[in-house]
């Protein structure tokens, strides 16, 4: 027969087990039996916060025996609901363990890691007499402020240190780090937590991504700067600005990086166009379509970003100038005349690709159906005239309808 210790003791180490499995279920880490184990021993005393009710010590019973349902779903359930300071505590601490270990693509365990920390900042009572206890006295008031503000957001800072380590790679684990941060930016934070709170853990997972991201946009600045003085000329910034399309997709369209290789893409687009080098500028195009598509679509829904309009014509123009399918050649034009209708180089390529298409019309047309032709290819002369009067590829297409219909000159 144990004694009360004993029979103590050893739940306390049937709820290690319990609280073990659940944590190697949620991360994907089955246990080998000699493996050591990934939580510390203290993580149990989750489990006799839970059991202060009698739905949780019926749950962590039943867990004992097998059937974690009942556990699982008090571990999942939301925040919403009363909870104790003490445990919110271990659930931020569960939950941020779970949110390490499982680099998947769920944030879901690292929010509701940042949900308890945020209710145990209104709670601040308790983490300030937790901190005077492990402190005993050595810090100051703001030391001990600053150490409750960095504990707190810990889940968050931990993600910002995953970013900033693999930026550059471009790695899974930075990229996982990368979506929770933003997930925090549109988190729904439980009701009980304050609007300055939910700013403030809003704010500083803004900050860490900004500045991973920023870090990285560095680099290409440096690199690109090296390239404009590298003997290869464009081909050499043409390498850098690939590798920012890059960046661009895995960062998930972030709008600086596309500004920076808008605006750098310029300069070479240029450089490639007057040496006319045709290839290497179609190539170009190509390398930064997301970017200039995506461009589009921010430059006319937001009215901040009306003042790169006429960059991401310019970037359209190029991409008509250099398209190989007459229709996406005059799509694009449009497209860059949409975007700034003042845009002469928008106006004058589309103008000629007007004349081009009414040139196959006319190449196309045999005796029947000759009429009805000759009406659509003088709709895209009158247009082309429209946006650059007197173009001589439409004076003679003019001429040739004169002469197709007739018409003495």
């Amino acid at each position: 027969m144990l004694g009360t210790a004993e029979r103590a003791l050893l739940e306390r180490l049937e709820d290690e087990q319990v609280l073990e499995r659940a944590f190697r279920v949620r991360t994907g880490r089955a246990a080998a039996p000699d493996e050591a184990p990934a939580l510390p021993a203290r993580a149990a005393g989750l489990l006799a916060e839970l059991s202060q009710t009698s739905a949780g010590r019926d749950a962590v019973v039943r867990a004992r025996q097998g059937d974690t349902h009942a556990l699982d779903a008090l571990l999942d359930a939301s925040t919403e609901t009363a909870r104790s300071p003490r445990l919110l505590h271990h659930l931020a601490l569960f939950h941020g363990a779970v949110a390490e270990a499982a680099r998947g693509p769920d944030p879901s365990p690292m929010l509701r890691s940042v949900d308890c920390w945020a209710l145990l900042c209104c709670e601040s009572d308790y983490l300030r007499a937790l901190a005077e206890r492990v402190a005993g006295g050595a810090l100051s008031r703001a030391e001990l402020d600053e150490a409750i503000a960095g504990a707190a957001l810990a889940p968050i800072l931990r993600e910002g240190a995953h970013l900033a380590a693999g930026v550059e790679a471009h790695t899974a684990s930075a990229r996982v780090g990368l979506e929770r941060l933003r997930a925090v930016g549109t988190h729904a934070f439980p009701a009980a937590v304050t609007d300055e709170m939910c700013d403030r853990f809003r704010r500083e997972a803004e900050r860490l991504t900004r500045r991973a991201l920023d870090a990285s946009l560095a680099t290409l600045t440096d690199r690109f700067a090296q390239a404009e003085a590298d003997p290869r000329g464009p081909d050499a910034e043409r390498a850098v600005l690939a590798d920012a399309a890059r960046l661009y997709a895995w960062s998930g369209n972030d709008w600086y990086i596309a500004l920076f290789a808008l605006e750098k893409a310029m300069g070479t687009g240029w450089s490639l166009y007057k040496a006319k080098r045709w290839e290497a500028l179609s190539h170009l195009c190509e390398t930064l379509r997301a970017v200039v598509d995506d461009a589009a679509v921010r430059v006319s829904a937001d009215r901040a970003a009306l003042p790169y309009a006429s960059l991401v014509a310019q970037m359209l123009v190029f991409r008509a100038e250099m398209g190989k399918t007459l229709g996406l050649r005059i799509t694009d034009a449009e497209r860059a005349l949409e975007l700034c209708d003042t845009h002469r180089n928008a106006r004058v390529i589309l103008a000629d690709l007007l004349a081009e298409r009414a040139t196959d019309t006319l190449d196309r047309t045999g005796v029947i159906g000759r009429d009805a032709a000759l009406e659509v290819a003088l709709r895209d002369l009158a247009r082309a005239d429209q946006l650059w009067p007197g173009l001589p590829r439409v004076v003679s297409l003019r001429k040739r309808i004169d002469r197709m219909s007739g018409v003495s000159a």
